[in-house]
């Protein structure tokens, strides 16, 4: 949203529908967020990445895993040409793995998942072609964060 003042108007469905009603409004200061995104660090396929959510704060949200509203942590992919890419994410809680094109954009989220073979471990196999993604690491719903290992693969597209 561009700078300036808004107005929130909260109405029910049909006339004679009303009564109290709980807002919870989230600001998030995308230039900074944007700059931490270009800032995230690049993964290595073959080289596992270990880490921490348990101090993160929920800046991103998923389609899957209830919103993914937990900690997170996010990391970029490069490629220089299409590309079977393949994520692997093992955690010592319930875990949630997403995939994006724009870090900063949900709408360009291309894959999620919360569980793999059990909630704690998610998977992502997909073919992308060149470019800059962003794999953020999350847990389920809310409070779900703690340690974890990514690994990172990639082959020629078939």
């Amino acid at each position: 949203m561009d700078p300036g003042t808004y107005y929130l108007v909260v109405d029910g469905a049909r006339a004679g529908q009303f009564g109290a009603v709980q807002v919870d409004v989230q600001l998030e200061d995308l230039a900074a967020l944007d700059r931490m995104c270009r800032q995230a660090p690049l993964l290595r396929a073959g080289t596992p990445v270990s880490g921490s959510t348990a101090a993160s704060a929920n800046r991103f949200e998923a389609s899957c895993a209830d919103g993914a509203r937990s900690g997170d942590e996010v990391y970029r992919i490069q490629l220089t040409r299409r590309s079977l890419v393949k994520l692997s994410l093992s955690s010592e809680y319930d875990a949630a793995l997403h995939l994006r094109r724009d870090c900063t954009q949900q709408s360009t989220e291309l894959a999620c998942n919360d569980d793999s073979s059990d909630n704690r471990h998610a998977y992502v196999e997909t073919t992308l072609d060149r470019g800059t993604y962003f794999v953020i690491v999350d847990g389920f719903r809310n409070g779900n964060q703690g340690t974890f290992r990514l690994d990172y693969e990639v082959q020629n597209a078939p």
